[in-house]
């Protein structure tokens, strides 16, 4: 096959913007596996965590957010066409007793790959809670708005 290296260059850039305005939703570091048991529990739920960042893209509840702003993005399944948008959670790390209340301003459509209550956190909010190289935290979390 042969290509013309105009339409190899305007396919490289079209390839780079489709991907340029969207959190990197995958898990920057993925050292432990997750433990948590998808069981909800009273008022809240059980599940993991892992974290993203912004990119400077715009999240599916149509704001864009620093890094290191308090904010989560939650599981596909539990997104429900934005009726989760704005609503705040409390996150808790099972493992240190850490907390930290953070706005739904995004879905994560690889989370329900680790479990259905998985959340994904931005690098701040993740990082109030827990050390980026563990990778995945089992948490606990509920909304309290």
């Amino acid at each position: 096959m042969h290509f013309n290296l105009s339409f190899l260059a305007a396919l490289a850039t079209l390839s780079t913007l489709s991907t340029a305005a969207r959190p990197n939703h995958k898990a920057v570091a993925r050292r432990q596996q997750p433990t948590g048991s998808n069981v909800a529990r009273s008022g809240g739920f059980s599940g993991t965590a892992s974290f993203f960042d912004q990119d400077g893209g715009t999240g599916a509840c149509g704001t864009a957010h620093s890094d290191y702003d308090k904010i989560v993005a939650i599981a596909s399944g539990l997104y429900d066409a934005e009726s989760h948008c704005g609503k705040s959670v409390t996150i808790t790390n099972t493992a240190n007793g850490k907390s930290v209340t953070a706005v739904v301003a995004d879905r994560c459509p690889g989370c329900e790959s680790r479990d259905t209550y998985a959340l994904d956190l931005s690098l701040g909010t993740f990082d109030a809670i827990g050390e980026q190289a563990t990778g995945i935290l089992d948490i606990t979390w509920e909304y309290t708005t």
